[in-house]
């Protein structure tokens, strides 16, 4: 079936890495660590195999919480500004982008945002998440918009 080639970026079980060789018998794999693992070839016959390296694209997703006395025309222009943002960048892949208020509760009010983009290295994705979250943090500065913490009330009974 050949579901990857040397250089490739997999995962399966219980081992992550790049595939360094591929013979008859068995198939090295470097792990993130570091270490070669030699896996025999039935084994990888018989496992679920994930090949990163051939991602077309690759999600990036957050969920943000906002305090709940936030009026709804600054939750309205957050909302704009970050979609604007998002359609502006190069790498994002348009037709993919959600931005949402999807839940209120009793820690806040959460904004969904999620898209693609077309970095699917590892490196430049993070460079590009990197990139977007100081781009969100700017907007939220800007907009003045506090985001919530979780928080939970305890109560201590005096037992005198």
């Amino acid at each position: 079936d050949k579901p990857f080639n040397v250089g490739d970026w997999v995962q399966m079980d219980n081992f992550e890495g790049t595939i360094e060789d591929i013979t008859f018998r068995t198939t090295r794999i470097r792990t993130s660590e570091n270490s070669l693992v030699n896996v025999p070839n039935s084994k990888i016959s018989d496992a679920a195999v994930v090949n990163w390296s051939k991602m077309e694209k690759r999600r990036y997703k957050i969920n943000l919480r906002i305090e709940l006395g936030t009026s709804v025309e600054k939750l309205g222009k957050l909302k704009k500004r970050i979609e604007e943002m998002l359609h502006e960048k190069e790498n994002i892949l348009d037709d993919t982008t959600i931005v949402r208020f999807n839940d209120i509760n009793e820690n806040g009010i959460n904004m969904l945002i999620s898209t693609y983009t077309n970095s699917v290295g590892y490196d430049s994705y993070l460079v590009e998440v990197e990139n977007i979250n100081f781009k969100l943090m700017r907007i939220i500065e800007e907009e003045n918009i506090k985001l919530a913490y979780g928080t939970q009330n305890v109560y201590i009974r005096n037992k005198n």
